[in-house]
């Protein structure tokens, strides 16, 4: 979780947005828990995912504090120099190719399964999302290449 910055240190942002966001809707979701009637249960299954989702956020971002700090200078050095490896800048880049390219065709598979249970609005936007997502990859991927 712990990214470098361009100082060659390592950079807290990341982990300090984990923090608040994760409390942030841990706190929230507990507040929906609360507030849910017996009967809402799409708003207490909302309130249980929010909840689980918070508390991962949060989680993450103590484990990121306690690793940071746990980290003699020596590692911390070695992780900044792989931190600039441009290995693992490919390795990166191609990793996140291969998750866009798995949550489009979820998307559509979403889309095309809530379709097939008569879930048209539902159906509508998992293809919907499938599309951003696709036109997203094929502007970034213009974008780059004129740029690099």
């Amino acid at each position: 979780m712990l990214q470098k910055s361009g100082k060659g240190k390592f950079n807290r942002n990341i982990t300090a947005i984990l923090l608040i966001v994760g409390a942030a809707i841990l706190v929230l979701g507990i507040v929906l828990f609360i507030g849910a009637d017996d009967d809402a249960h799409g708003l207490s299954t909302l309130s249980g995912l929010l909840t689980g989702m918070g508390a991962a956020f949060f989680a993450s971002g103590i484990f990121a504090l306690v690793h940071d700090r746990k980290l003699t200078p020596e590692q911390k050095r070695q992780k900044e120099i792989e931190a600039a490896d441009e290995r693992s800048s490919m390795i990166s880049s191609k990793a996140f190719v291969v998750a866009a390219i798995v949550g489009i065709a979820l998307s559509f598979v979403a889309g095309v399964i809530f379709f097939a249970f008569d879930k048209i609005l539902v159906g509508y936007v998992f293809i919907a999302l499938m599309l951003v997502q696709t036109i997203t990859y094929v502007v970034a991927y213009g974008f780059y290449n004129k740029r690099y």
